[in-house]
Parts: structure tokens; sequence; C-alpha cells
């Protein structure tokens, strides 16, 4: 699968930054998880476990993020002001604290796993034209939607309308 993806993504002739998106998704999310698998061997069950360990891992960024910023509000202290003596000491083992911590990362959303699920597709589309597949399993391949949702604009019978409801609620 692995060498297969690299044949494909050589093969196209795109726009650069379609070119790199193709590649990265290639290098981070598909040759680390399904490289190893035969071409033919691919099934539905291993896209779906890729993308659950896609979602897995990004419950792991998430704990990560929050724990760095907690850290971060350890190991700083006011934007104008100093420590006491006192408290340098501490604040130093803070920060190497932090320092030795991951950087942020980013969570990977839904629209970019449809992205990475379209790559795939668009891989395995052609070895299906290269008559070295049969059936796609990535078109099969459900996943949550990737469109942002559109801003609702409230007229002034639906603010009135919160606004008694708060009234309401309110203790």
């Amino acid at each position: 699968m692995g060498a297969w993806l690299g044949e494909w993504l050589e093969a196209k002739r795109r726009r650069k930054t379609t070119f790199t998106g193709y590649g990265s998704h290639i290098r981070v999310h598909l040759r680390p998880r399904i490289g190893h698998l035969q071409l033919d061997r691919l099934i539905l069950g291993h896209l779906v476990e890729m993308f659950d360990a896609i979602n897995d891992n990004n419950g792991v960024i998430e704990a990560e993020n929050e724990e760095r910023r907690e850290q971060e509000r350890r190991a700083t202290w006011g934007k104008r002001s100093r420590p006491p003596e006192s408290e340098t000491e501490r604040m130093a083992a803070e920060r190497a604290k932090l320092a030795a911590m991951p950087s942020y990362r980013r969570v990977i959303g839904a629209a970019t796993q449809q992205r990475i699920r379209a790559t795939l597709r668009s891989a395995l589309n052609s070895a299906i034209s290269n008559q070295m597949l049969t059936f796609n399993p990535a078109s099969h391949v459900e996943l949550a939607p990737g469109k942002r949702p559109k801003a609702l604009l409230w007229t002034p019978e639906q603010v009135g309308q919160f606004l008694d409801h708060a009234e309401r609620d309110r203790p």
C-alpha cells in the first residue's frame, strides 16, 4: 500500500498546493497507519480503524495541549512584574518543565479527515483503473461531515424570544 501511494503521488501532475496536500496526507496519516498492508488486501475495516485511531489521537492531543496551557500558567508571572526572590527558583523549575513538554499540536478535524479520505479514494480509484483492485473501500467509509455550519442571522423576533426565555430562566 505504501509503495502504491508513492507511485500514485509521483504520477500526479497537479498544482503545487494540491501535490503538497496529497503528500502530507500520505506521509503523516496514510503510510504510517496502512502503508504496511498489501494493496489487494485493504478492506473497509482497516480504514475504519485508521480513522478511529486519528480520532483517539485527537483526544491525546487535546489533553497534551491542555496540560501545556496549565503548565504555562504555572510558569509565568504577571506581564509587567517579576516574581519575588522566593519564587524565582520555583518559576525556573516550572519553565524547565514547560520547555520539556511537547509543543502545541492541532487536532485532525472532520474536514481534514474528509480530505485524507479523498486522497486515499483517488489513489485507490487509480489502482482500480490500473486493474490492481476491483473495489474501493475508501468510497464506503462514513465520516462526520467536514463542512462548517453556516451562521444563522437572527431576526428581531428571534432575539425577542431569546431574551424572554433568558429572563424566565434567570434565578
